[in-house]
C-alpha cells in the first residue's frame, strides 16, 4: 500500500509473472512457510485499488490461471466473482482449467476447485497450452478423479500432443501403466477408451498406444485391453515401427510378445528403427526364448536394414553393459543360418561390430563372440564398415 500510495503503477507490465496482482497470487515457495490468506488478501486489496483483472501477460497469462495452477480456492473465487474472464487464453497452460488440473511437484490439485471453474463456465475443450487440452493435463497428473469430472461435462477433445495417446515422456507414465499405482493406470486408460477415445491414434515416438503399451507395460493387462478395444496388431509407425518390435526390444516380459504373435502380430514385418522384431531382440538380448519365439513365427534371420543391418550383427555390438546372454544369442542366430559376412550399416560386417570399442574396458574387451564368427568363416580381412577392416576396428581409439 506503501508503495502504491507513492505512484507505484498496479498495471504496469513486466517480470516473469506479467503484473503484480498475478505475482500477488503466485505461490513460489512451500505454502507452510505462510498461510494462503495472505495471498487472499494482497488479491484483493489491489482489486479494490482497481487493478485490472484480466491483463494477459507473464508465464501464466492471466492471474486467475495462476490462482488455479496454485490451488488456491479462496482466491480463485475472488477473482471471477471481479468479473475475471474464465475462458482467457494466455500463458503456459493456456486456461484457468487446465492449468488447475497440470501436473505439479509442490502442489496439489483441488477437486473443489475443478468443480468450481467447471460449475462458471470453464470450457474443457479450448486447445491450447503446455498440454494442449485439460483433460490431457488431468491423464498426466495421474489420478482418474480429474478425467471424471471432465469427462462428466461435455465431450472430450483427445487429441494429439502430450498425452497418454501420444508418448511424451509425462504422457508414456500413464499409457505405459508405469505410474506407482498400476490400477490407477488401467482405470484412466479405460476411461479415456470409454470416452471416445481412438485407441489407434498415430503420433509420438511411439506410434500408436499399443506400441506405447508394448514398450513400457509393467504387466500384458495394458496390452490385452487396447487390443480388446480395437487396436491394431500390426499399424507400423513411431521409433519401433511395429509394437511387436517395441516389445521385443524392451522384453521386460516375453508373455507380452506372445500375445502378440498369437493374436497376428507379423514377425517378418520390416520397419522401424531396427527395420525387424528379430534385429531388436537381439540387440538388447535379454532372453533367448524371444528370439526362438519370432523364429517360430516366421522371422527372417537373413533381412538386412535398420540401425546393425541385420539380427546377427546387432547381437554382436560390444559394449560394456551388454549381458551374458550375447554370446548365446549370436549363437542361436549363427545355428539358424544367419551369414556372418554380410556387410550392411556402420560397422560393415558382424565381425568387425564385435570387435569396435566405445568404453573405458579398451583392452579387457570379452573375445567370446569374434573367437565364435571367426570360428563360422567370418572373413577376417574384407574390407567395409566404419574401420575398413576387423584388425583396424580393434585398435581403433574410441575416444
Amino acid at each position: 500500500k506503501l508503495l502504491i500510495d507513492y505512484g507505484a503503477d498496479t498495471d504496469r507490465l513486466g517480470g516473469n509473472y506479467g503484473t503484480a496482482l498475478q505475482a500477488a497470487v503466485t505461490a513460489e515457495t512451500d505454502t507452510s512457510h505462510y498461510p494462503r490468506e495472505r495471498d487472499f488478501m494482497i488479491a484483493e486489496a489491489f482489486l479494490q485499488l482497481g487493478a485490472k483483472v484480466d491483463t494477459v501477460a507473464g508465464q501464466f497469462g492471466t492471474a486467475l490461471q495462476a490462482a488455479a495452477y496454485d490451488g488456491n480456492l479462496k482466491t480463485t473465487e475472488l477473482l471471477l466473482d471481479h468479473g475475471a474472464n474464465i475462458n482467457l487464453k494466455g500463458g503456459k497452460y493456456c486456461t484457468p482449467l487446465q492449468a488447475s488440473v497440470a501436473p505439479r511437484e509442490a502442489r496439489s490439485s483441488s477437486l473443489e476447485l475443478v468443480q468450481l471453474l467447471i460449475s462458471r463456465g470453464a470450457d474443457p475443450n479450448i486447445v491450447g497450452g503446455k498440454y494442449g487440452t485439460a483433460l490431457q493435463a488431468a491423464v498426466l497428473q495421474g489420478s482418474p478423479k480429474f478425467a471424471k469430472i471432465l469427462l462428466r461435462t461435455t465431450r472430450i477433445l483427445i487429441l494429439p500432443g502430450p498425452s497418454c495417446f501420444v508418448d511424451s515422456l509425462y504422457g508414456i507414465r500413464v499409457m505405459s501403466g508405469s505410474l506407482p499405482d498400476a490400477k490407477c493406470s488401467m482405470e484412466l486408460v479405460k476411461l479415456l477408451l470409454d470416452g471416445g477415445a481412438d485407441v489407434s491414434i498415430p503420433g509420438g515416438i511411439y506410434g500408436t498406444p499399443l506400441q506405447a503399451a508394448a514398450f513400457r507395460s509393467r504387466s500384458i493387462e495394458l496390452v490385452e485391453l487396447l487390443m480388446k478395444y480395437g487396436a491394431e496388431v500390426n499399424s507400423k509407425g513411431g521409433t519401433y515401427g511395429t509394437a511387436l518390435q517395441s516389445a521385443a526390444f524392451r522384453c521386460k516380459d516375453i508373455n507380452v510378445v506372445r500375445l502378440l504373435v498369437d493374436r497376428g502380430a507379423e514377425a517378418k514385418v520390416a520397419t522401424g528403427k531396427y527395420f525387424t522384431a528379430l534385429q531388436a531382440a537381439a540387440f538388447r538380448c535379454t532372453d533367448l526364448a524371444v528370439l526362438e519365439l519370432l523364429q517360430s513365427h516366421g522371422a527372417d534371420v537373413h533381412a538386412v536394414g535398420g540401425k546393425y543391418g541385420t539380427a546377427l550383427k546387432a547381437a554382436t555390438m560390444w559394449f560394456e553393459d551388454k549381458n551374458k546372454t550375447t554370446f548365446a544369442a549370436t549363437k542361436l542366430l549363427i545355428g539358424s543360418g544367419a551369414d556372418v559376412n554380410i556387410k550392411s550399416g556402420k560397422f560393415g560386417k558382424a565381425l568387425q561390430a564385435s570387435l569396435e570399442v566405445g568404453t573405458s574396458l579398451y583392452l579387457n574387451i570379452d573375445l567370446s563372440i569374434p573367437k565364435l564368427l571367426l570360428e563360422s568363416e567370418a572373413n577376417v580381412n574384407e574390407e567395409g564398415g566404419k574401420y575398413g577392416t576387423a584388425l583396424r576396428a580393434r585398435i581403433a581409439d574410441p575416444y
